[in-house]
């Protein structure tokens, strides 16, 4: 388990790095396409135990000191779908293109509500929380949206590493 979370991490890390300095100004409308939530969903669904929510917590942190956000902001925003992700894969089939995409979706604008949440909980000018009105929040949600499948199939044929025991073993 700690090899997996610790891969995953480093790997998320490396992603940050790239987003934050390369793709800064954003893909489309400023946004950039969330890789490390995907990730994060993809660990969650294929791991039997709680390695998903355990390198969401480390990816979150690591965000965090990579940016300028509170310490523990993203780790909340990141374990809270993941713990989602946790619940219900068991109960779903996981389907190459659509659950990707649903997860995704829901991912992303669940990240956004708790988002609202903290900054309507800590003060606007604590926390710059996702808007539903903003553009550049739709199209990070698009971007996820389109990219998800393609990274789950990735992760899926290169990330056995992350794997500790498979959710279907």
């Amino acid at each position: 388990m700690i090899k997996s979370v610790s891969l995953a991490s480093m790997l998320a890390v490396l992603i940050l790095f790239i987003q934050t300095t390369w793709f800064k100004n954003g893909i489309l409308a400023s946004a950039t396409p969330d890789f490390t939530l995907l990730l994060i969903l993809w660990m969650s669904f294929s791991n039997k135990n709680i390695e998903g929510l355990l390198a969401a917590f480390v990816i979150g942190i690591a965000h965090d000191f990579l940016s300028s956000s509170p310490l523990g902001f993203h780790a909340f925003l990141y374990v809270v779908p993941a713990y989602v992700a946790l619940l219900i894969r068991a109960s779903i089939f996981i389907d190459r293109i659509l659950m990707p995409f649903a997860a995704a979706l829901l991912a992303t604008i669940l990240k956004a509500l708790l988002s609202i949440f903290l900054a309507r909980l800590f003060g606007k000018g604590a926390i710059i929380a996702y808007s539903f009105g903003n553009i550049r929040f739709w199209m990070e949600c698009l971007m996820n949206i389109l990219l998800a499948p393609l990274v789950f199939w990735v992760l899926s044929k290169t990330g056995k590493a992350f794997i500790t025991k498979s959710h279907t073993e």
